[in-house]
């Protein structure tokens, strides 16, 4: 199929410039047109649509030029104190880092001079995922994508030390992106640390402060700092509430019958060794 790939292709370019010539060819307003989103976005985006905060800044509902973008406004509470907090800690990290760039890093670019590690906020309200392949897994998987993606088209990076943090609400998922240089200082160890303490938050619905700590976090990690990773609010299950609670019935039931079973058991070899004892009657 893939052979006569080509052909088709030759023959409908043939077609086309045949149409055009003879003024058969398709009204411009015969091509769909995309239509212009909401007050809150799109329903869902993809890395090519998804605005950015640089350029396209009032898409990301900012005022300004940032590194934060939230065309759903997702995030709760006021969301306007919440882009100020969010966009100011996102600043605050490039300003108390230092560029890791180094001469061995030519390759990837050199310091500017212009801060430290540029760390970027894409929220988003839902991926556009197949509905034959909408699990936990594939959501995982395309919001790896979609971050990777995401960070390669925006390359705000000196020398691919630039990190994008991605999160979808609906799907339950987030997922940092890091260049080659930042993952010396940011490890995918540090960076699930930080995600699991983080889903304390969100679980919840509370992804302002769950994204403010993964930001403080990072920041710290970025600078050198010693870093505490104690889950907020105690321990954070790595299961869902509801497993936990079914697993916790299913070893209660298996330990009741384990106790049922030892007790029938022991009555059982006593009644028996009654039987082994007889009364002898003189006759």
């Amino acid at each position: 199929c893939f052979s006569m790939l080509p052909v088709i292709l030759l023959l409908s370019t043939c077609l086309l410039a045949t149409a055009d010539i003879g003024g058969g060819a398709l009204p411009y307003t015969s091509v769909p047109q995309r239509p212009t989103p909401g007050p809150n976005g799109w329903a869902v985006y993809t890395p090519q649509t998804f605005p950015n905060s640089i350029t396209d800044y009032v898409a990301c509902q900012m005022p300004g030029e940032s590194f934060l973008c939230d065309p759903n406004r997702i995030l709760d509470g006021n969301v306007t104190d919440a882009h100020q907090q969010l966009d100011h800690s996102l600043n605050s990290i490039r300003s108390t880092t230092q560029c890791a760039c180094t001469s061995m890093d030519e390759n990837f670019g050199t310091c500017k001079g212009e801060g430290g590690y540029i760390v970027s906020l894409a929220l988003v309200d839902k991926i556009a995922l197949d509905a034959n392949n909408d699990n936990k897994i594939d959501r995982t998987q395309a919001a790896m994508k979609f971050a990777n993606t995401l960070r390669s088209i925006q390359d705000r990076g000196q020398c691919d030390d630039d990190i994008l943090i991605f999160l979808s609400r609906q799907d339950q998922v987030m997922w940092t992106s890091t260049g080659q240089i930042a993952e010396r200082a940011l490890t995918s160890e540090l960076i699930n640390e930080v995600t699991l303490n983080a889903e304390n938050y969100f679980v919840k619905g509370q992804y302002t402060a769950g994204l403010q700590y993964t930001l403080e976090k990072y920041g710290q990690i970025l600078r050198g700092e010693q870093v505490d990773l104690t889950p907020p609010g105690g321990w954070v299950w790595p299961f869902p509430l509801w497993a936990v609670i079914t697993i916790g019935v299913i070893l209660g039931l298996l330990i009741l019958g384990l106790i049922v079973l030892a007790i029938w058991g022991c009555t059982r070899c006593c009644c028996n060794e009654k039987d082994d004892y007889q009364v002898g009657v003189r006759m």
